[in-house]
This record gives C-alpha cells, sequence and structure tokens, in this order.
C-alpha cells in the first residue's frame, strides 16, 4: 500500500501489513480476511509522535504492538469475529478519517512492484535517514585518511522531512537518552566518527555521556535542501545526503543517495548473517544461531514456516 502522504505511509501501513502475512500464514479464508482487517483497522492508527521530540521506549516496539494486534485480529475473526468490510472507503473509514491523500495498490500480478521486493535492511544501528551521512561521513574518513582530531566542521546536507525529524535543537542536547540519540544525526554522526562504527553498542552510557563525542557534536551542521529534497520527492526510495568534511580549510565532499542496505545497495547474504550473530549472541547460543542461519537458508524448501522460530526461544 502507498500513500502521497509520507507520514501516513511509513507508519499506518504496518497493522493492515501484519494482517495480511498472519492471515496469510493461518490460512484464513477470504471472509475471515475482511473481517480481520476490519477488526484491526478500526483499532489501531499510530501516531507519528513516537517519533518525534524525545524519542521513547515506546519507539522500538511500535511496529511489533501493532503486530501483536493484528495477529489477534486474525484469532478474532478464524473465530466468528465480524469487523467492518468497508475499513478504507466506508463513511469515516481510513480514507476520510486518517488518509488525506490517494491511497493506491500495487498489481498483485506484479510480483517484482511489492514492496517487500524493495525492503531496506539497515546495516547501522540507527534511524534509516541517518545511514546515508553515516556512511558519507566515515567513507570520506577512509578514503582521505582524516584524523578525527584534525576536523573542523562537518556539514550534513539531508532532504527536509529528514533534517525536521532527526536534527531539531534537542537532537544535540547532552543528556540524550538512548532512543533519541539513534534519531539524532548529530550523535550519531558524530559517535560514528569517533568509534568508526554504529553499532548498539554507540548508545551505551560510556557514549551518551562523552564529552568527546559532545564536543564534536557541537562542530557538526545540518540543513535540509530544497535540492536534496526535490530529489527524494522524485525517488522517495533514496536517502539523499551529502556530507562535507572540512580540515585546515580544505573541504572533503561525499553525496549517497542508497546505503548499503538499500534494495539498490543491499547487503550480501554473509553481512545479513553476520548482523544476526552480532545482535543475538548476548541471548541465544551460537548453536541456536546457526539453526536459525540454517532454516532461513532452506525457507523456500520448508512446508510452513513454523521451524523459524524454534531455535529463537530462550
Amino acid at each position: 500500500m502507498s500513500c502521497s502522504n509520507e507520514r501516513l505511509r511509513l507508519r499506518t501501513w504496518g497493522v493492515y501489513s501484519s494482517v495480511a502475512a498472519a492471515g496469510k500464514l493461518m490460512q484464513l479464508s477470504e471472509e475471515d480476511l475482511v473481517n480481520a482487517f476490519g477488526i484491526a483497522g478500526a483499532s489501531n492508527n499510530p501516531l507519528y509522535v513516537s517519533r518525534r521530540g524525545e524519542v521513547l521506549m515506546w519507539k522500538g516496539v511500535a511496529h511489533a504492538y501493532a503486530t501483536h494486534n493484528a495477529i489477534q485480529a486474525c484469532q478474532l475473526a478464524r473465530n466468528g469475529m465480524t469487523g467492518p468490510e468497508a475499513i478504507f472507503e466506508g463513511p469515516f473509514g481510513f480514507f476520510e478519517a486518517v488518509s488525506d491523500g490517494e491511497i493506491t495498490f500495487p498489481d498483485k500480478a506484479n510480483f517484482d512492484n511489492l514492496r517487500i521486493m524493495r525492503t531496506s535492511i539497515k546495516s547501522f544501528a540507527c534511524g534509516c535517514y541517518i545511514h546515508s551521512p553515516v556512511t558519507g561521513v566515515l567513507q570520506l574518513i577512509d578514503e582521505h585518511e582524516i584524523d578525527p582530531e584534525a576536523i573542523d566542521s562537518i556539514r550534513i546536507e539531508i532532504f527536509e522531512h529528514a533534517a525536521d525529524m532527526l536534527a531539531t535543537s534537542n537532537n544535540w542536547a547532552t543528556d540524550l537518552n538512548r532512543e533519541t540519540a539513534d534519531h539524532s544525526i548529530p550523535y550519531t554522526v558524530a559517535v560514528a566518527v569517533l568509534e568508526g562504527e554504529v553499532t548498539l553498542g554507540q548508545y551505551s552510557e560510556r557514549y551518551l555521556r562523552s564529552p568527546s563525542v559532545h564536543e564534536l557534536m557541537g562542530r557538526i551542521e545540518v540543513e535540509g535542501t530544497p535540492e536534496l529534497t526535490d530529489h527524494r520527492s522524485r525517488h522517495p526510495r533514496h536517502i539523499p545526503s551529502i556530507t562535507t568534511i572540512t580540515v585546515n580549510e580544505e573541504e572533503y565532499k561525499k553525496r549517497i543517495d542508497c546505503p548499503l542496505g538499500h534494495p539498490e545497495n543491499p547487503m550480501a547474504e554473509e553481512q545479513i548473517e553476520q548482523k544476526l550473530i552480532e545482535n543475538c549472541q548476548r541471548y541465544i547460543s551460537d548453536t541456536q544461531i546457526q539453526e536459525v542461519i540454517g532454516v532461513c537458508r532452506s525457507v523456500t524448501e520448508l512446508d510452513s514456516l513454523d521451524p523459524i522460530p524454534r531455535p529463537l526461544v530462550i
């Protein structure tokens, strides 16, 4: 599903896509699926406020909660609960009460146009819009062997929506919490410069309260520009940014539109597996991790998806 309003497109589709996936796996009938969409849709319209200003813990589980509700809606529908059939076009339905723009659905016969075929996978532990400036700054440092301590300033140009969301005045605060930090362009770029990476570890108290990180944040400027905003409107899947590092009055510039993990610059299978290992090794054993990888590698040969979650039991 796509919508002309970016904020709606980013959030309200979650419960509907989850109903579609859960309902398919539960082998619901068409009638039950219609009821499940109605039940879930009438009860779940996430607000974008969870990703603005001071970002709190709810942001990290918001979509998971929508999926929880979608599964419950499918269970209710399977057991006879009915919901509004015209959830989208009905009076006071989605089109009238939630969406302020046209919503279109891809041709189901055109498999390549399905959104799942254009999925991005994060290569850094931060908001997706920050991946481009982080990629740009790390590539510049590597290519030009820049000493972080010699940097005079860093200028990030990005599309206006990203700047409005991730570079407001509070994103330069020295008392950021973990959730706001990973949605802060200045913090994430600064810690990436100093550490050469952005993993979950870069959001520990050690870095959140680091004077070195705070000092570098003060030398970072972020601006939303008409040029990159226009590019984003013409290529809504791109994440355009221009990073400029100044050292001794010499400028080094890098533009990134599609960082690693973007569908036009996909991660290799080995990189995805390494991300799984790094994020799961504190919770499950190496044996379980390898079982997960093995099952995922053979997913097209499975009769059902039931074997996938079994090795993830803690």
